[in-house]
């Protein structure tokens, strides 16, 4: 399908921009593909860590979460541990 083919290159494409620290690009690939199908676990990842590596822990944290009920095997639990502290240490400052 011609479709799927596209959605899988954007996808890949967020991937790269991952890679290469390009983080606004990678989440514009991301959504243009959740745009299509919210279900994509591979761009949701690709969203949720583009959020992350902006500081946009709380965001970040519940895109992992929407990943790990999606397809718990293609999601790393470690980035949702440490996002979770990172969204908690932002809430809850210590002083």
């Amino acid at each position: 399908n011609n479709v799927c083919a596209h959605l899988e290159a954007l996808a890949n494409l967020a991937r790269c921009h991952l890679l290469l620290g390009n983080w606004s690009a990678a989440r514009e690939a991301a959504e243009k593909v959740l745009s299509v199908d919210d279900k994509h676990v591979k761009s949701i990842y690709a969203k949720a860590e583009s959020l992350y590596n902006t500081c946009q822990f709380e965001q970040a944290l519940m895109l992992f979460h929407r990943g790990m009920v999606g397809n718990p095997y293609k999601m790393h639990n470690v980035h949702i541990n440490l996002t979770f502290k990172a969204a908690k240490n932002k809430l809850l400052p210590t002083s």
